[in-house]
């Protein structure tokens, strides 16, 4: 399996369904541009890699995750669920302009 889907899949297992209350005492405050419904956190993997996970938040509790991961500033790739769908993984690689979708 791809490292980006298990990265994704970790937080999901980590993170969906559980409260507002509990991303925040797990990950401290969201970023300042954060709103209500979507809750924006930036870890540094290595000097220049940088992932972004956005909580996706309804009704008090997280409803989707997706991870936004970036060299030196530049997002390079998204990866989705999206559990309604046959193949529910997607990549999209934003410099190459490809998706990739996995089972």
């Amino acid at each position: 399996m791809d490292k980006q889907i298990q990265k994704l899949k970790s937080y999901q297992a980590l993170y969906l369904g559980k409260t507002e209350q509990f991303l925040i005492d797990r990950l401290g405050k969201p970023l300042r541009f954060s709103d209500s419904d979507i809750w924006f956190y930036r870890f540094r993997r290595k000097i220049i890699f940088q992932d972004e996970v956005t909580f996706f938040i309804r009704n008090g509790k997280v409803e989707d995750i997706t991870i936004t991961e970036y060299v030196s500033g530049i997002a390079v790739r998204n990866i989705f669920y999206f559990p309604k769908n046959n193949r529910p993984y997607q990549i999209s690689d934003m410099l190459k302009k490809t998706e990739h979708q996995f089972p």
